[in-house]
């Protein structure tokens, strides 16, 4: 049986936060961790998205908020907060979310600096800073969390370029980043598959930041049949929304 589908829900930051660190309850007592054994079993949904970019300071966050052994997490690294500034870069910030991943995270995506915001337009500095974050985590990287290439862009050209820079890294799939248009994801999807990406078998993740419209989980669902196909149900296909519906 191939794989399904996952969409990751990601609500790093705000009221939920404190609620399910507090295991916070409905008034008939059930708890609000929706991802919880305790959780109704046809309801429960176990995978989170958590990210660095807010919680890089807590090496036991995934403890706070009870995401126990029985969840899929997906770290983010919070190379966006980066970009915004909300979270400013110095030369030890990497090897904080490094570690911060490792101990919080099953899944994540390497340090990248989005050519978004105070990058934008510098294309080549985001390019190349992300370059180095992602030698420096290809060396230390210690097997217990499986990191994930990202792969930025804005138009085809860019991605072209970034991806055939990036490719030959030794970890366990692809994080796409990029506009919010799941055209532009797809691009990726069939670059990568020109290329012939998902035949290797290193490649066991491919996960589409911030695409969360419903209609396009039913493409998704479809792709990842797809995927299913041709890898032998290798290959995961996620995606994830800091505000599902």
């Amino acid at each position: 049986m191939g794989k399904k589908f996952i969409y990751y829900s990601s609500l790093s930051a705000g009221s939920m936060v404190s609620a399910f660190k507090k295991d916070s309850k409905f008034e008939d007592g059930t708890t609000m961790r929706f991802f919880s054994k305790d959780y109704p079993e046809e309801w429960r949904h176990p995978y989170f998205l958590i990210t660095a970019g807010h919680h890089y300071k807590k090496m036991d966050f995934r403890q706070q908020i009870g995401l126990d052994k029985d969840v899929l997490v997906f770290g983010d690294s919070g190379g966006f907060q980066i970009a915004t500034g909300a979270l400013k870069w110095d030369s030890t910030i990497r090897e904080k979310i490094f570690h911060w991943l490792e101990a919080n995270s099953d899944v994540a995506a390497n340090l990248d600096i989005p050519p978004r915001v105070t990058f934008e337009n510098r294309f080549q500095d985001s390019m190349d800073i992300s370059f180095d974050n992602f030698k420096w985590f290809e060396k230390h990287q210690s097997g217990k969390t499986k990191f994930l290439n990202v792969i930025q862009g804005t138009y085809n050209e860019e991605y072209n370029t970034w991806y055939h820079k990036f490719k030959d890294f030794d970890f366990n799939g692809w994080c796409i980043g990029g506009p919010k248009r799941l055209v532009d994801f797809m691009y990726v999807i069939a670059l990568m598959l020109q290329e012939r990406e998902f035949e290797k078998p290193h490649v066991q993740y491919v996960h589409l930041l911030g695409i969360s419209k419903i209609s396009d989980f039913f493409i998704l669902s479809t792709l990842q049949k797809l995927l299913n196909d041709l890898t032998g149900g290798r290959v995961q296909l996620s995606t994830d929304s800091s505000s599902p519906g």
